[in-house]
């Protein structure tokens, strides 16, 4: 079971109203029209509170989040001023919820073969995947 609570000012700001985080370029595919852009941190970003209660097996796994979102994100203006308005007791209303299922499923070993179903409220996503693990020695 974990318990996550980020504060409105989870990417240090305020000085001179710029982040001290910096995006990471990702280019998936090696596609122009693919590049990803995003700041490395918690996944869900700032003022977020997180409940998450998992099991996880040897070939099977099952997990499940709530969610509150606050309002602020990275690219929310946070001046000395408006600090005050956007309390560090979060998350800052109005809040969404969300609420993510996760099923693994893996069959064998090496290479494993897996499946993941994501419910999150009424959407579902599933991933099928195959993952194989193996290690170098370098002398």
């Amino acid at each position: 079971m974990e318990f996550y609570k980020t504060s409105t000012w989870l990417y240090n700001k305020g000085e001179g109203n710029e982040d001290f985080t910096y995006p990471v370029w990702k280019n998936l595919l090696l596609a122009e029209d693919k590049t990803i852009n995003y700041f490395l941190g918690f996944p869900y970003g700032p003022d977020v509170e997180l409940f998450k209660i998992f099991l996880e097996g040897e070939h099977f796994g099952i997990d499940y989040e709530h969610l509150v979102k606050g309002t602020i994100t990275i690219d929310t203006p946070y001046n000395e001023e408006e600090w005050q308005k956007y309390s560090i007791h979060g998350p800052v209303p109005p809040t969404t919820v969300e609420n993510i299922l996760r099923l693994d499923f893996k069959i064998g070993n090496n290479p494993t073969f897996f499946t993941q179903s994501i419910f999150r409220n009424k959407d579902l996503w599933m991933l099928v995947g195959l993952e194989y693990t193996f290690s170098l020695k370098i002398p």
